[in-house]
């Protein structure tokens, strides 16, 4: 790749450069791989190349997240080399859909890795600790959870910390409910390296997700899945989605937002916690 991964490398030349590089045909790809499987590792660098445009498609779909383009390509280039490493055409399906989840997770990370960095000053990071060791230790003790009024009784920390951890509790219950959902729908059970449990838990994971999207309106349904890439496709970006349902870029994005918090008040409910 060369130049191509440099991050100073402008945008607009990127693009350029990557749109010279022609698409693999599925038969083309087939004996890419099988001389990649040889040790080819100028194939590998060749199957690379050819996938780049993806990864630029799916970072479009994070933008206003938090990183700039260029930094969520080059995520999702490291999750591509990934994928190019631990592709095995034996078990998974098309190259293109077995890298989408690793581009995806990669840039994921990244911006969770990126949001915690910038948002949370240390002494507060400090306080979060501090609050789950507390948590653990009182359990341990009372043999049963402690309320949050009792870990804060127990710190002295006062009330603006007190609003803090709350709030920080609160985002990263919901920002876990739906990246592991999320996660889990993208997800390509490799059945040569994981576990029965693995995979049990997976399959659990899937039919959570798709009980919870049937609770939703139709539209609302697709619109998440065509957002997530839930159906196996690459995601799309809002104006995308936009044209396919005659809407608004904005409008999608307010859909999409209402989705996911009535998502989150669903899986809360008891009846919708699936046995362990």
């Amino acid at each position: 790749m060369g130049g191509l991964m440099k991050k100073e490398f402008g945008l607009e030349e990127y693009f350029s450069a990557i749109s010279k590089i022609p698409l693999m045909s599925e038969e083309e790809e087939k004996k890419i791989i099988q001389r990649i499987q040889n040790g080819d590792e100028k194939a590998r660098k060749e199957l690379i190349q050819a996938n780049l445009r993806l990864v630029v498609k799916i970072a479009k779909s994070y933008v206003n997240q938090g990183m700039p383009l260029m930094d969520l390509i080059a995520e999702g280039n490291l999750g591509l080399i990934r994928a190019s490493e631990k592709f095995n055409p034996q078990i998974s399906c098309n190259f293109g859909a077995y890298a989408t989840w690793w581009i995806k997770q990669s840039i994921r990370r990244a911006l969770i890795d990126h949001t915690r960095t910038i948002r949370i000053p240390n002494y507060m990071v400090n306080l979060l600790g501090r609050w789950r060791e507390t948590k653990q230790k009182l359990t341990v003790k009372w043999n049963r959870a402690p309320t949050q009024q009792e870990i804060a009784q127990h710190l002295k920390i006062n009330q603006k910390q007190m609003e803090f951890v709350k709030s920080a509790l609160k985002v990263r219950g919901e920002c876990s409910e739906i990246l592991s959902l999320t996660d889990a729908a993208d997800s390509l059970p490799d059945t040569k390296t994981q576990s029965p449990e693995e995979i049990l838990e997976h399959n659990r994971a899937l039919a959570r997700l798709d009980q919870l999207l049937r609770q939703l309106p139709q539209r609302s349904q697709e619109i998440l899945q065509m957002r997530y890439g839930l159906k196996g496709q690459p995601p799309l970006t809002l104006k995308e989605i936009g044209k396919k349902f005659g809407i608004s870029r904005e409008r999608v994005r307010q859909i999409e937002a209402e989705a996911i918090r009535t998502l989150y008040q669903i899986a809360r409910q008891p009846q919708y916690k699936l046995a362990s």
